[in-house]
């Protein structure tokens, strides 16, 4: 379902008590959070960043095994390609919530 927005209250005034965030509210994330007006844009999130694990990690990247790198290979035919199948149609999950948003709104 669609996600809970900052309550007008708080948007009008930033002084005002802030809404309490439910577990819900939570799941999206600091982005999610600051999306959605709960956190301000202004707001430095290098704090909450640098606290437990990394959000982004730097290391090698691995590009490929050096031990295989001249090893033969074999080539995939135009056979192969005809048992791919792609489906365009969107996940059944967001086709029912998305028919949900047209009869609401």
């Amino acid at each position: 379902g669609a996600q809970r927005m900052l309550p007008k209250p708080n948007k009008l005034d930033p002084l005002s008590d802030p809404p309490v965030l439910s577990e819900r509210d939570l799941e999206g994330g600091l982005y999610g959070l600051s999306r959605r007006g709960f956190i301000p844009p202004a707001a430095d999130l290098t704090p909450a960043m640098e606290r437990g694990v990394p959000v982004i990690q730097q290391r090698p990247a691995p590009l490929f095994d050096q031990a295989v790198k001249h090893a033969r290979r074999e080539i995939a035919m135009a056979d192969d390609i005809a048992s791919i199948r792609l489906d365009h149609a969107p996940p059944a999950r967001l086709a029912r919530s998305a028919d949900e948003l047209r009869r609401t709104g």
